[in-house]
């Protein structure tokens, strides 16, 4: 008698095999590109916490080449004020919200002269006289200066208007803000970024 070949699985069986076979390779393949991709998210988010954190000495190189005009009429930059907790505020006589916020920087400003805070408004009016006309009008005491071109606000990451940059002594930019500031929200970023109070 010869030997009888085992019958052939049925069709259905082979095919249910194959699908195995293929969904096994397919989930492996899926595993190793989730893998790779995860690899490569970790590294960019190293990057760019390295990337966005405070910058180092921002008021030499080009910014301490862009001048601006004082109230005096004297041309200067923002690295005169090294040595000193600075919160830069960019406004300017159109800009809604910057209108609204000026008096609560006035009040924050006031409150924070004992401890030694600086202020500087920058301008981006399109003229110096409306500047002027203008800082005349909200009766601000902290000092402001003029310039249009917008060099400092990009140079310091502007984000819109108003936009505020909080530098430490040392020149670091500690924090860019855009969009208005309550005096609360002010005061507290203050005391975090400039004053060491948690």
């Amino acid at each position: 008698m010869e030997p009888q070949t085992p019958p052939a699985a049925p069709n259905g069986v082979e095919e249910s095999t194959r699908a195995e076979s293929r969904s096994s390779s397919s989930k492996t393949v899926l595993y190793a590109i989730i893998g790779s991709i995860a690899a490569v998210l970790v590294l960019i988010a190293v990057f760019t916490s390295a990337e966005s954190g405070p910058e180092s000495d921002a008021l030499s190189g080009e910014i301490a080449d862009l001048t601006f005009v004082t109230t005096d009429g004297e041309t200067s930059t923002l690295a005169d004020f090294r040595g000193e907790p600075l919160v830069v505020n960019f406004f300017a006589s159109w800009c809604a919200p910057c209108r609204a916020e000026l008096p609560e920087f006035e009040e924050v400003h006031k409150a924070n002269l004992d401890a030694g805070v600086r202020f500087v408004g920058i301008s981006h009016d399109i003229d110096e006289a409306t500047w002027r006309t203008f800082v005349s009008e909200t009766e601000i005491t902290f000092e402001t200066v003029y310039q249009p071109q917008e060099d400092i606000w990009r140079a310091l990451d502007g984000k819109g208007m108003p936009t505020t940059v909080f530098l430490s002594e040392d020149g670091t930019v500690m924090e860019t803000w855009g969009g208005i500031l309550s005096a609360e929200l002010l005061q507290e970023k203050i005391d975090t970024n400039l004053l060491g109070e948690t």
